[in-house]
């Protein structure tokens, strides 16, 4: 929901001199943004595979749970955590078991919008306490583009 009204937001801001801003649809909002040059193209694409990554695990979740109104993502460490990343398509392999992997997408993706919505509309518009993870620092200005792949490399192993 956060992604969903930030570029709400965003539409009424730049809506009346953009027509193609007028769209209920969230990508082609996010394209428009970013044509625009209110969304750089790599942050249009990293919120448009977020809110594909997010829509599809309330779907799974709803799934999971045969109802719509119990959308509180269960314990990490939970049986129902590792259903979820199955019912996802989480497999196992790699250095990641499924749940791992959903973890760090999960992860990764609230952390794009997080920064997005802190960038965009500052950090008092994101309730509760400045907290985050390791994914907020790699997706946030404050490392320059080389040392963040080593960062991103040693919180993946370390995680």
């Amino acid at each position: 929901m956060d992604l969903e009204y930030s570029v709400q937001i965003l539409q009424v801001t730049h809506g009346k001199e953009v027509p193609s801003l007028r769209t209920p649809l969230l990508r082609e909002a996010l394209e428009a943004l970013s044509e625009q040059g209110v969304l750089s193209d790599e942050e249009s694409a990293r919120l448009s595979k977020s809110y594909t990554f997010l829509r599809h695990l309330i779907n799974s979740m709803r799934m999971l749970r045969g109802s719509a109104m119990d959308l509180f993502f269960p314990s990490q460490d939970s049986s129902e955590f590792a259903h979820l990343a199955r019912r996802m398509g989480y497999s196992r392999g790699g250095p990641l078991d499924s749940s791992e992997q959903l973890r760090v997408d999960f992860e990764t993706h609230s952390a794009a919008v997080r920064v997005f919505v802190e960038r965009h509309f500052g950090r008092d518009s994101i309730p509760g306490a400045a907290a985050g993870n390791a994914a907020d620092l790699v997706l946030s200005d404050q490392f320059p583009g080389g040392e963040r792949c080593h960062f991103a490399w040693w919180w993946l192993r370390s995680s």
